[in-house]
């Protein structure tokens, strides 16, 4: 199967980006942070040598830049379909005008839930419990809980590691900052620390 980069299908979200201070564009395929949607997969015969499962073609124009005195820069990393990543952190970035070819490796950790020592959460099954509702990863999970206190607090959503409605997003101009706002200082610390447990309850995928 060779697959240009689906225009339709893929995902748009939003990630802040430490360095310039500001939210970045992602643009992802095959990604279900939240919703109802199961992932799209693909039956692979691995006894062919040379398999390619996607191929993506990135052509950036100068106008895409926001800062126009800034170099391009692609970040990129393949990662679960229910696990938000920051790409500037868990990504790689790809120099403009080379061709990579990516090798994948699948492996697959069993973990066990409750009482076993490894105390894990299957995620995915409890989705199906809850009319398909709820996080699917750990990181989702946590996500989950800091959008609780900055929904309460700020009104939009920031601490996120993707967002995905750029209309609820928290302006960077606002400051990202851990620092409540009036009307949140009088519960604030207790607050943080529902916030803190809540995101300890989260626990790893099993």
């Amino acid at each position: 199967m060779n697959t240009i980069f689906p225009i339709r299908n893929r995902n748009i979200t939003f990630v802040y980006d430490e360095r310039l201070k500001t939210v970045v564009k992602c643009q992802s395929t095959n990604l279900h942070i939240s919703g109802r949607s199961e992932p799209k997969t693909s039956y692979l015969r691995f006894s062919e040598v040379k398999y390619k499962v996607f191929r993506i073609l990135l052509n950036l124009e100068k106008e895409e830049l926001f800062y126009p005195w800034l170099t391009h820069q692609v970040f990129f990393a393949i990662h679960s379909p229910f696990v938000p990543i920051n790409p500037f952190t868990d990504g790689r970035a790809l120099k403009s005008g080379y061709r990579y070819n990516i090798n994948i490796k699948l492996e697959e950790d069993h973990l066990l839930p409750h009482p076993y020592q490894t105390n894990c959460t299957d995620y995915e099954a409890m989705w199906k419990r809850n009319n398909k509702t709820g996080p699917r990863s750990q990181q989702t999970c946590r996500d989950i809980c800091r959008k609780n206190i900055s929904k309460e607090c700020y009104g939009c959503e920031k601490f996120m590691t993707m967002l995905e409605d750029s209309e609820k997003l928290c302006s960077p101009l606002e400051g990202w900052e851990l620092s409540p706002p009036i009307k949140c200082k009088k519960k604030f610390m207790k607050r943080l620390r529902n916030m803190m447990k809540c995101i300890d309850d989260c626990k790893e995928e099993c």
